[in-house]
């Protein structure tokens, strides 16, 4: 009979060591799960959306070039319709800054003026020239 009880809290020392470790993988699966729709929740907005901004350094009146511009990644939440998307590239090309922007500076559409004409168009605006055939 001595045998059974020393025998007895041995088992019940392995039975709780067990039942705790069970209770913690528990515990860190559901935690692991909840996080992730905690994480998805605090994401949510933070889609990115391209935007073409400056590749450098530019003073006002310039005419701007593909080499003066880039493109970059913004949270959803931060766009707006004044900003230019890549698909609206075309708008920058036949445009001139109104204002000094930086090297990053999203390009907004209130900062572009229409390009004056210049020598290489012959003068004319862009929308009065003819083009050889």
């Amino acid at each position: 009979m001595a045998e059974k009880s020393a025998a007895t809290p041995i088992g019940l020392l392995i039975g709780v060591g067990l039942g705790l470790l069970v209770g913690l993988l528990l515990g860190s699966v559901v935690g692991r799960l909840r996080g992730d729709a905690a994480g998805r929740d605090a994401r949510r907005g933070w889609n990115l959306v391209p935007v073409i901004v400056m590749a450098k350094d530019t003073p006002p009146g310039v005419r701007l070039t593909f080499d003066d511009i880039s493109q970059r990644n913004i949270p959803e939440q931060f766009f707006t319709g004044s900003m230019v998307h890549p698909d609206e590239a075309t708008l920058v090309m036949s445009s001139q800054l109104r204002f000094a922007l930086k090297a990053g500076d999203v390009i907004q559409k209130t900062a572009l003026a229409p390009a004056a004409p210049s020598e290489t168009d012959g003068g004319a605006p862009a929308s009065t020239q003819q083009h050889a055939p």
